[in-house]
């Protein structure tokens, strides 16, 4: 059995690897979504505690212009980075909020924990593939590095405020579906 839990790990971390490597270049398909939507069944499908995670949309939110299972990818992969940037935390806490960006052409989305935060001197770091602050316990150092592409990709921005000691936001703008 204990080889088998290898050969499992192994097998995850492999395929982690090839969708950090891969997913940023599968062809796309874009479509009208909404990320309110999306992003709250990707949270269901989590298996996270109840009440971690709090959602605030905008009302006139519009839907994205964006390849719904990359831009899931993209989601999936920061709330589940501030869940494990918390184990620590006593009371975690994971808001994610929507809203027409100040350019009415785009969504911004933002993600804020209250975890430890991310220090200054690695922010630049996160970006780069295979940069983990995970070592051994399982990071491929391919999320972070997939998502910006990912957003890249997409014409919209990624970028993140973090002071040690007080959590992290990560903002996402995405454009939106053109009428």
């Amino acid at each position: 059995f204990e080889d088998l839990e290898i050969a499992e790990k192994s097998a995850v971390t492999i395929l982690s690897i090839k969708e950090g490597l891969i997913g940023p270049a599968r062809q796309r398909n874009d479509a009208a979504v909404s990320l309110s939507e999306m992003i709250a069944d990707t949270v269901a499908n989590m298996g996270l505690p109840d009440g971690v995670v709090e959602m605030d949309w905008s009302a006139n939110m519009p839907l994205a212009h964006v390849d719904a299972r990359q831009v899931e990818q993209v989601f999936n992969n920061l709330i589940k980075n501030a869940w494990e940037a918390m184990l620590t935390t006593p009371a975690p806490k994971i808001v994610v909020q929507g809203r027409r960006d100040s350019d009415p052409n785009f969504v911004l989305v933002t993600v804020k924990d209250n975890g430890p935060g991310i220090p200054k001197e690695i922010q630049e770091k996160i970006w780069v593939s295979f940069f983990t602050t995970k070592g051994g316990s399982g990071g491929t150092g391919l999320g972070l590095s997939a998502v910006m592409q990912i957003v890249d990709q997409h014409g919209g921005k990624i970028w993140l405020e973090s002071e040690a000691g007080k959590g992290a936001i990560f903002f996402v703008r995405l454009p939106v579906e053109k009428i």
